[in-house]
């Protein structure tokens, strides 16, 4: 029984170690979050969808920073050609990047990003 008992403090010490591990990691990654930092992230998922739709991320201009929600980084690449968007937002706690094409897009779908120093924006 004392041999049950060990083994399974041991299992739960483990997983507990595991556990403090990937949280410490996701607060690593939120405490270095920065723009440039998410902007290579956004890159990398964008190349990602351009090669799942069979697209050539060269005909695409940007990235260009649209607004998104808290503790989240949105960009947009855009095809000048034929209206096609790409949108990526990196977000963090937990950390990830999601993307989605617009195809056709008549109109800019995503409003464009305005830090609050900006005259631009007003």
């Amino acid at each position: 029984m004392k041999r049950l008992v060990r083994i399974l403090f041991r299992f739960l010490g483990g997983l507990f170690a595991v556990i403090l591990a990937l949280v410490a990691y996701e607060v690593l990654i939120f405490a270095n979050r920065t723009e440039a930092s998410a902007q290579e992230v956004a890159e990398q998922d964008f190349r990602r969808e351009c090669v799942r739709n069979g697209l050539d991320p060269n005909e695409f201009k940007g990235p260009r920073r649209i607004r998104a929600p808290e503790g989240t980084y949105g960009f947009v690449w855009k095809n000048p050609s034929n209206g096609d968007q790409i949108a990526t937002m990196v977000k963090y706690l937990p950390a990830g990047a999601e993307s989605w094409l617009s195809r056709g897009a008549a109109n800019e779908k995503f409003t464009p990003y305005c830090d609050e120093g900006d005259r631009a924006c007003e």
